[in-house]
């Protein structure tokens, strides 16, 4: 996760939070829930996370949700969408890059 301060003004208590559905995903490191203190104008905070799908699905995930303050208030938004995403096994992800280099030879 990445977030980015595009305006003038500090945003303060950030948080995100993403939903990954465990009987789909496992989640092998980083959280999809986070806070980030302080976010200067121009600057930005990345945040990690790595899942493994538990099988070979389309999967069209959820945007994450970002709460956050300004000194004019408390905002909310949410994340970009990349849409439907096809998730391969790693038998179907060979089959389709792989150079076969040695059956040619």
């Amino acid at each position: 996760y990445s977030v980015v301060n595009a305006g003038t003004q500090s945003a303060t208590d950030l948080s995100f939070t993403d939903d990954w559905p465990t009987e789909t995903f496992t989640i092998t490191s980083g959280s999809p829930e986070g806070t980030f203190p302080l976010v200067e104008p121009g600057t930005q905070e990345t945040a990690n996370i790595t899942v493994v799908c538990n099988s070979a699905i389309e999967f069209t995930p959820d945007r994450a949700e970002l709460n956050y303050k300004f000194a004019d208030g408390e905002r909310s938004t949410m994340s970009s969408h990349f849409g439907p995403t096809k998730v391969l096994t790693s038998d179907e992800h060979h089959s389709i890059t792989a150079t076969y280099t040695l059956e040619w030879l």
